[in-house]
């Protein structure tokens, strides 16, 4: 019960900086019955009419000037990510001062899990690296994972992201409502959790 408690008002995520190449990564093409959508108004409300939930909060990432993509397979989703551009706040678990960074902060990813094994995330950081790079020729961009992503964490670290610390975030949580950050600290130097550190130490070198 404490522990439920203790992780509605401080949550913990790892992030990531992607150091390059940009030119390895390039926009593939899916099959007829697969493709890569950037999120709007309509396909929000034809993927998620029966998703309440993610409806609201997808069409409120919108209204934030955030960038989705969803990976959609014989018109049903089966993959998705956001992008919270400089300019546009920063995502909304996040402490208020992670928008003033400059940053191209990357969350919210998810893979049914019955599609995983389909490599969607290399070509959804495909989708918004070629986004950033249409902006900016340095475009800083940021990926933040829950700890016990395993699989998504190794993703990252193959598309040439490395790691740059813990985020803590401090929010207050109210019931039917949800949590809302108002604080936090980053250390940047912090290590990220044992189960992956094997692989990141070898990425790095």
């Amino acid at each position: 019960m404490l522990g439920q408690i203790a992780s509605r008002i401080r949550a913990k995520t790892l992030v990531y900086r992607f150091a390059g190449p940009a030119e390895r990564w390039r926009v593939e093409g899916r099959t007829s019955k697969e493709a890569w959508i950037r999120a709007s108004q309509s396909s929000i409300a034809m993927l998620f009419a029966a998703d309440g939930r993610r409806r609201r909060r997808f069409l409120r990432f919108l209204r934030s000037g955030f960038l989705g993509y969803f990976l959609v397979h014989n018109g049903d989703w089966i993959g998705y990510g956001w992008c919270a551009p400089p300019g546009s706040g920063r995502p909304p678990h996040l402490p208020r001062w992670a928008g003033g960074v400059g940053a191209y902060w990357i969350f919210d990813c998810c893979d049914r899990e019955a599609a995983c094994g389909r490599g969607s995330y290399p070509q959804l950081l495909a989708h918004l690296l070629t986004f950033a790079y249409a902006r900016e020729s340095n475009p800083l961009l940021l990926c933040e994972l829950q700890p016990e992503n395993l699989v998504w964490r190794q993703a990252a670290l193959q598309a040439g992201f490395t790691p740059l610390g813990v985020l803590t975030a401090y929010r207050l949580w109210f019931p039917g409502v949800g949590g809302f950050a108002i604080g936090g600290v980053w250390r940047r130097d912090a290590v990220h959790s044992p189960e992956m550190a094997p692989l990141e130490s070898m990425l790095r070198h």
